[in-house]
């Protein structure tokens, strides 16, 4: 097989990376695996701008809605052994492996293994559990933010599942604000990585901007409210999926608690917070090759 038999592709939500993975499985008769912590989830294909029917057809791709949220919840590490597998059996094939996200902390996983940190304490979660239920979202942002001056920048607020193991490491004694990211990013990349080529969508921000407005639109016309509503009834209350981008505003639409042009707006204004989230995690990298498309 000519060209690169593994490609990573990475960057900012609503950069192009999707279409530039479409191109390059044309190009070299590849598969996409891929690396987005919502698309992988079942149920909310408008929410998380997953491949559509079309693309699907053209282009066999691996791990997409391959996960039942209302069984289980993905991590970095079964994302890490989904990956493995995907990308070894396409290989196998003699086909190229294309990974693309915008998860960062997936793509990271899959070129370093997972980062050092504390394992997870049961009963330290449940008692977080419990204040998140107690005090909501809200309170224990603000506590994180306590800890950790620049959190809106490196942390999802608005997912609980984040906010929780921060403020996880935080009880256990690990200093976030200190964490050494140049240890961690000089770690020897996995054999699998060696001979990837990493490929970073970085268009200029104006594109981005115009194609998070454009996309955003599009949800609102093309049935998020009606998928919003049928991933709430299939999950309990508390679920962090009804917290994703999108999917919260459909409800408070459907709940009669907002108009759409008010839950496009919302959309919107956190789209572009997680997009700078993205900038800021991948620009720390070295082992990118940058690309406007």
């Amino acid at each position: 097989m000519s060209g690169p038999d593994i490609i990573v592709i990475g960057g900012q939500t609503a950069s192009g990376k999707s279409a530039l993975a479409m191109q390059l499985a044309r190009d070299h008769g590849g598969e996409i695996v891929g690396a987005d912590s919502r698309q992988l989830y079942r149920g909310l294909p408008i929410a998380s701008a997953g491949p559509n029917d079309q693309e699907r057809a053209e282009i066999p791709h691996h791990l997409y809605e391959s996960v039942d949220p209302a069984h289980s919840t993905l991590t970095a590490g079964a994302f890490l052994d989904a990956a493995d597998a995907a990308v070894d059996d396409i290989r196998r094939r003699g086909k190229c492996a294309i990974i693309v996200g915008g998860t960062g902390l997936y793509l990271r996983a899959w070129r370093l293994g997972l980062a050092d940190g504390p394992p997870s304490n049961p009963a330290m979660r449940a008692a977080l559990q419990r204040d998140l239920q107690e005090q909501g979202l809200a309170a224990l942002v603000a506590r994180l933010r306590l800890h950790l001056a620049d959190v809106d920048d490196r942390v999802d607020i608005h997912n609980p599942v984040r906010v929780l193991r921060a403020l996880e490491m935080v009880d256990a004694g690990v200093d976030l604000a200190s964490q050494d990211i140049g240890r961690l990013l000089a770690r020897p990349p996995r054999s699998p990585a060696t001979t990837a080529s990493w490929l970073l969508v970085e268009p200029e921000p104006a594109v981005v901007e115009g194609a998070i407005v454009a996309r955003t639109r599009r949800m609102f016309d093309h049935g998020i409210v009606e998928e919003a509503l049928a991933l709430r009834a299939a999950l309990p209350p508390d679920h962090p999926l009804l917290e994703t981008m999108g999917v919260k505003e459909a409800l408070d639409v459907a709940d009669t608690r907002c108009g759409v042009d008010d839950a496009v707006a919302a959309v919107i204004a956190r789209t572009r917070q997680y997009a700078r989230r993205q900038r800021t995690w991948f620009r720390k990298e070295p082992w990118w090759t940058r690309t406007a498309a």
